[in-house]
């Protein structure tokens, strides 16, 4: 099974995948890597890995009719 790491962007605020798909221990090893850089340093915040293929959670709304 493949990895991606995810993690927000700075500029649009949404979850990104931040890597190409990795095997899980290539993935944890670059999302500690990610973790590591001092937070005001960092472009992304809050590094996660998630099984690929990944989707972003999105809920549908639908308006009132």
């Amino acid at each position: 099974m493949k990895y991606v790491v995810t993690a927000v962007s700075r500029l649009s605020g949404e979850r990104e995948a931040v890597t190409s798909p990795k095997d899980k221990e290539t993935a944890v090893r670059l999302c500690v890597q990610l973790k590591l850089v001092k937070a005001g340093k960092r472009v992304w915040l809050r590094p996660r890995i998630k099984p690929f293929p990944w989707q972003e959670e999105r809920l549908l709304f639908t308006p009132p009719q």
